[in-house]
């Protein structure tokens, strides 16, 4: 699997995260869209439904 760096974020004081506009484009994420978090290891993976 290719690794490709697309952005970083920061959490808020509500726990929220921001998907980087990078990553919403490369993954065509639009609002409303569901997403899912997948743990592997000690990383985060995250997938678009």
């Amino acid at each position: 699997m290719k690794r490709e760096f697309l952005g970083s974020t920061r959490v808020t004081t509500g726990y929220q995260i921001t998907v980087p506009r990078d990553l919403r484009k490369y993954l065509g994420i639009k609002k409303g869209d569901k997403i899912l978090f997948w743990l592997e290891g000690d990383k985060v993976v995250l997938e678009k439904v």
